[in-house]
Formats: structure tokens, C-alpha cells, sequence
């Protein structure tokens, strides 16, 4: 489901998507492409092929051999993306805290170690 916007102007009406539409396909790809440079090719899937996000959220991806990639989209469609090759490691940043989700980057702003594109190249 795609939440949309729907306001009465003076010209009429308009409407908005409320919040990011990213492909999985671009994220897909890009990671896939990281993980052949480090070495490590394998399978990425990173869940339905459209994702419906606020600016910040995080999207988590399955790494064939059992580890988890996460990007972070940003509101102008950039995204950071960190890999956890580990499936320990990975499982360790998908566990909710008591205060809620893990958080994908430091509080300070701090990219973890990341690579930026846009999610909608």
C-alpha cells in the first residue's frame, strides 16, 4: 500500500505520496556489485520489489551466506549502506534494544562504513 496525500486547493485538488517510494532492485544491485569487490559475491534480497519509507528509515537486505546489508535512505534519495557479512554480527544489528530499533548510524551522524548513491538510479 502506498500512503498518499490528498488536499483541496484553490485550483482544485492535488495529491502526494507521503513519504520515500524505493525500488529494492537499485539498492539490490549496488550491493550486490559492493559485495563482488570485497570479495565476497553472493545473492542480496532486500524484500519486496517497492519499499514506502520516511527519509532515515532503514531497509535490511539477506546476504546469501547469511549476513544482513542495511541502507539508510536519505529524503533526496542518496543512500549509505552498511554489510555485515557475519551472520552473528548481522543478527546483532536487527535486535531491537529496549528502547527500539538498532540504530543503522552513530547519533552523532557518523556513516558507518558506507558507500552513497542515489536509490533511484
Amino acid at each position: 500500500m502506498v500512503p498518499i496525500s490528498v488536499d483541496r486547493t484553490a485550483d482544485g485538488w492535488s495529491w502526494r505520496v507521503r513519504g520515500l517510494v524505493v525500488r529494492s532492485g537499485t539498492i539490490e544491485a549496488y550491493l550486490a556489485a559492493e559485495l563482488a569487490d570485497l570479495g565476497a559475491a553472493q545473492a542480496v534480497a532486500c524484500g519486496p520489489p517497492v519499499h514506502v519509507i520516511e527519509a532515515g528509515d532503514r531497509i535490511a537486505c539477506t546476504l546469501a551466506n547469511g549476513g544482513t546489508a542495511f541502507a539508510i535512505v536519505r529524503a533526496d534519495g542518496s543512500f549509505s549502506t552498511e554489510i555485515e557479512l557475519d551472520p552473528k554480527a548481522a543478527e546483532a544489528r536487527t535486535i531491537a534494544p529496549a528502547g527500539g530499533l538498532a540504530p543503522a548510524v552513530d547519533p552523532d551522524g557518523a556513516k558507518p562504513q558506507a558507500a552513497q548513491r542515489r536509490a533511484d538510479d
